[in-house]
C-alpha cells in the first residue's frame, strides 16, 4: 500500500474516533471552548441582570463590582439574560442561562429566546424564555411566556414550532417561574409553574391540572426548607412573590401522608409601598431556610436583593446592582442537593436517609451522627454496649412502634404539617429534594434491615 493510502486510512480512523467519542469535530471544539466559561463556585449565590451575572454571595454594595459573567462569550453577546441555574454533568458544574432578544418589525415586536450552556447557544426557537430550573432528574427546564409552554431542554437543538419536539406541558397562562421536586407518594416528578394567578402541577406525562390559586399575580417561585420547633431541618415549603400586594407568600406542598396537597398560603414577608418607594419583589431563591428576593425600585434604577427567614422582616442583603432589570437568582448546590459530587461526597440523598447521613457520608451505627432515617435514636461514635448508647444505636427511650402518631391538622380534606418555627440566621443546608417525615414504624424497619445486613456481613 502506498504511503498516500496509509495516510488516508489513518486520517479516516482519527476522524471516526473523534466522532465516536467526541460527538464530531464541531462538538468537541465547542465543548473545549465552553470550558473557558467562568466556573461557578459551590455555595455561591448569583444574580442575573440583563447584561451580566453577579456573584452576590457576600452581599453589600455591588455598584463597583465586576460581573462574574459580563454577557460576552465566544463571539456571542447576551444582553437580555433572564434566569440562571447550575447542574452537575459528568463530574463538572454546568451553567444554563435564558436570554431574550427583542426583534422589531415596524410597529411589531417579537422575542427570540435562547438557552445557553456554558455561554454557548444550546436550545433555540422560543419566544420569551423566562423561568429556568435545573432538575437533577430531567435536566434544564424552562417556561415560555409567549407559547404558555414548559420545555425540557436537555437536548441541544431547535425547539421552534415544526421542530418535532414535544413540550412537557402546554396551555399555561403566562408561566413565569418553574420549580421541580419529586412526589414521594407516587415517585413522579412534579413541575410547578407560576401563572397569572394559578399554580400548576405537571407530571412528566404532560397532564395539566390546577394546583392552587392565590388570587393575584404570581411571578417568582422557589422551595425553601423550614426548621422545626427544635431548630432542626423541617419539611420543604413553596414560596411565591406577588407583585401587586408586594408580598412573599409560602405554603406546604406535601401533607403528612406524603401526598401533594397545597395548604393555606401564609405571609412570609411584606414590602409596604410607603416603605419601599413603590417598588416590588420579583424573583426568589431558597437556600436552606433562607429565601433571597430580588427587588425593583419603582423607576428600575436601583435593584436590590433582600434576605428573608420566617418570623423576620426583610433584610437588605445586596444593593447597587446594575440599572437594568434583575432576572433570576441561582444558587450552586453542594452536599445536600441530591447529586453525588465525584471525589467530594460518598453519597447524597438530600438529607438523612437509611443509607446516607445529611453530611453526605454513609450512615453507620457508631459514626457519631444520629440518623433517624436510618433507625438510630442515639450514636455516641462507638459500638460499645455498656455506655449511654447501645451498640445498635437505639436508646432505651425509643417509642413503642404500636403507638399511634398524633393526628395532623386538616384543611380542605388535606392533612398538612404545622407552620414552621422562626428560623435563625445560621447557615443552613442547601435546598434539595423533598423527603417525607418517617414514622416510628419506618425507623424500626430500617433498623431491622441494618441488623440483617450486619449479621450477613459477619457471617
Amino acid at each position: 500500500m502506498s504511503s498516500n493510502g496509509r495516510f488516508r486510512i489513518k486520517a479516516f480512523l482519527v476522524t471516526a474516533l473523534a466522532f465516536a467519542f467526541g460527538g464530531g469535530a464541531h462538538a468537541q471544539s465547542e465543548d473545549d471552548e465552553s470550558r473557558h466559561f467562568p466556573k461557578p463556585r459551590p455555595g455561591h449565590l448569583y444574580a442575573v441582570a440583563k447584561t451580566g451575572v453577579y456573584d452576590i454571595t457576600q452581599g453589600g454594595n455591588m455598584a463597583h463590582k465586576q460581573p462574574w459573567f459580563d454577557g460576552n462569550f465566544a463571539g456571542n453577546v447576551y444582553d437580555g439574560m433572564e434566569d440562571i441555574c447550575f447542574r452537575s454533568e459528568f463530574g463538572r458544574l454546568v451553567t444554563y442561562i435564558t436570554d431574550i432578544e427583542p426583534v422589531t418589525h415596524g410597529n411589531t415586536t417579537t422575542y427570540h429566546g435562547v438557552v445557553t450552556r456554558n455561554g454557548i447557544p444550546w436550545a433555540t426557537g422560543f419566544g420569551r424564555a423566562a423561568g429556568l430550573t435545573c432538575s437533577a432528574t430531567l435536566g434544564p427546564i424552562i417556561t415560555d411566556l409567549d407559547s404558555g409552554q414548559i420545555w425540557n431542554v436537555s437536548s441541544k437543538g431547535d425547539y421552534s414550532p415544526g421542530s418535532g419536539k414535544t413540550p412537557l406541558a402546554t396551555g399555561l397562562v403566562t408561566p413565569f417561574s418553574v420549580v421541580t421536586g419529586p412526589n414521594p407518594a407516587t415517585g413522579t416528578l412534579e413541575i410547578v409553574s407560576g401563572g397569572r394567578d394559578l399554580l400548576y402541577s405537571v407530571p412528566p406525562h404532560g397532564e395539566l391540572t390546577d394546583y392552587a390559586g392565590i388570587g393575584t399575580f404570581l411571578v417568582g417561585l422557589t422551595l425553601f426548607q423550614t426548621t422545626d420547633h427544635g431548630g432542626g431541618p423541617g419539611p420543604f415549603w413553596l414560596a411565591a412573590t406577588t407583585q401587586k400586594e408586594r408580598q412573599v407568600m409560602y405554603m406546604p406542598i406535601l401533607d403528612e401522608r406524603d401526598k401533594l396537597c397545597p395548604g393555606p398560603w401564609n405571609l412570609l414577608a411584606a414590602f409596604p409601598e410607603e416603605e419601599f418607594d413603590g417598588g416590588f419583589p420579583n424573583s426568589l431563591q431558597g437556600v436552606g431556610s433562607t429565601v433571597f428576593v430580588t427587588f425593583f425600585s419603582s423607576d428600575r434604577t436601583e435593584n436590590s436583593v433582600y434576605r428573608v427567614v420566617p418570623g423576620n422582616d426583610p433584610e437588605l442583603f445586596a444593593f447597587g446592582l446594575p440599572e437594568t432589570d434583575l432576572g433570576g437568582l441561582g444558587y450552586v448546590h453542594s452536599c445536600g442537593d441530591g447529586v453525588v459530587e465525584p471525589e467530594a461526597e460518598a453519597c447524597d440523598d438530600a438529607g438523612d436517609s437509611a443509607l446516607c447521613n445529611a453530611d453526605c457520608t454513609f450512615a453507620e451505627c457508631g459514626d457519631g451522627v444520629v440518623n433517624f432515617a436510618a433507625g438510630e435514636t442515639c450514636d455516641d461514635g462507638n459500638t460499645e454496649d455498656d455506655d449511654a448508647c447501645p451498640n445498635n444505636c437505639l436508646s432505651a427511650a425509643v417509642v413503642d412502634a404500636t403507638e399511634a402518631p398524633s393526628a395532623p391538622t386538616t384543611s380542605g380534606g388535606c392533612s398538612i404539617p404545622s407552620s414552621p418555627a422562626p428560623a435563625g440566621r445560621a447557615g443552613a443546608p442547601a435546598q434539595g429534594r423533598l423527603w417525607p417525615l418517617l414514622g416510628v414504624l419506618g425507623l424500626v424497619l430500617a433498623q431491622r434491615r441494618r441488623r440483617a445486613r450486619r449479621s450477613t456481613t459477619s457471617g
